[in-house]
């Protein structure tokens, strides 16, 4: 006998107790419900007769009393109430009989309906024995895909390793020429503004303060202060307000503008801020660069 014959017969075995304790606890249920309608109709009855005998008592009562101390017509008005309470009563007894009759015959449709279950069910577990059998044999195809693409993925996976620790060591091979190339470029670029400083010199008459309209500009970290030629102290001022009057400045004296830029010794400055500030403010406004290509490297005014 193979594997799957001993499955299937597993599932043949395990499968009928079962269905013969589904049908068990049915019947159960079904009884249950039975004696519940049997014992709820009897109570009823005993409630019923207890009801009208407690009715008569107290009718026999009222009547003596009635007698005693009423008229005819009293005693007339008060059976008729007790004639229209007594149908009351019974009225609400058949209402409660209707309903347990009710339940009883929804007992009985839900016994049916539940052998038509059985019956559907029975159907369902023969085509899901023979599925069952189907997907055992698609299980053993997997297994077999499964375990080719596992040893597949362990073969890429042991790649991929080797991959990155290659582009790690390529890495960092590459951010080492990099700062080597940075590092000489700085080297390089500092050498050459040297030299066109110098050269710049050589050409031309030195920058001087001499028959000029002095402006002088303070620049710390986030701070600027100025000091027109018509003015003896420095002013605190925003970026644009500097740029704005300076531009004024030099729209009213135009080549005989000298910008004297200051970075104080505390100023926070790195060096290539201090220079790109020294730079643009004189490239823009001072007279050395009116008229003229602006030098690549301008002398940096030495910190006072």
């Amino acid at each position: 006998m193979s594997w799957g014959q001993e499955i299937h017969d597993d599932h043949e075995e395990s499968f009928w107790p079962s269905f013969s304790d589904i049908m068990m606890v049915v019947a159960m249920v079904f009884l249950l419900i039975t004696l519940t309608v049997v014992l709820s109709n009897t109570r009823l009855v005993a409630q019923l007769r207890n009801s009208i005998q407690a009715e008569q008592q107290a009718s026999q009562l009222a009547e003596a009393q009635l007698k005693a101390n009423a008229s005819l017509e009293e005693q007339l008005d008060y059976y008729r109430n007790r004639a229209a309470s007594v149908e009351y009563e019974l009225l609400r007894s058949r209402a409660k009989a209707e309903t347990l009759s009710q339940e009883l015959d929804n007992t009985r449709q839900a016994l049916q309906n539940t052998e038509r279950t059985q019956q559907a069910n029975q159907a369902q577990m023969n085509a899901a024995t023979q599925r069952t059998q189907a997907l055992e044999q698609e299980l053993s195809s997997a297994l077999s895909t499964a375990q080719t693409l596992r040893t597949q993925l362990n073969e890429r996976q042991t790649r991929t390793t080797e991959l990155e620790q290659e582009v790690q060591r390529l890495t960092g091979e590459t951010e080492t020429l990099k700062a080597s190339s940075s590092a000489a470029l700085s080297k390089l670029q500092g050498e050459l503004d040297e030299l066109d400083s110098k050269y710049q010199k050589l050409l031309r008459p030195a920058r001087s303060p001499k028959n000029k309209q002095v402006v002088e500009v303070i620049y710390q970290k986030g701070s600027y202060r100025i000091r027109k030629p018509s003015e003896f102290v420095h002013r605190t001022v925003d970026n644009t307000t500097l740029h704005n009057e300076l531009s004024a400045l030099k729209n009213q004296y135009g080549t005989d503008l000298y910008v004297k830029i200051i970075i104080p010794e505390n100023s926070g400055l790195s060096y290539n801020e201090a220079w790109r500030f020294t730079r643009d403010i004189l490239d823009k406004y001072d007279y050395y660069s009116q008229g003229e290509t602006t030098p690549a490297n301008t002398p940096t005014p030495a910190p006072n």
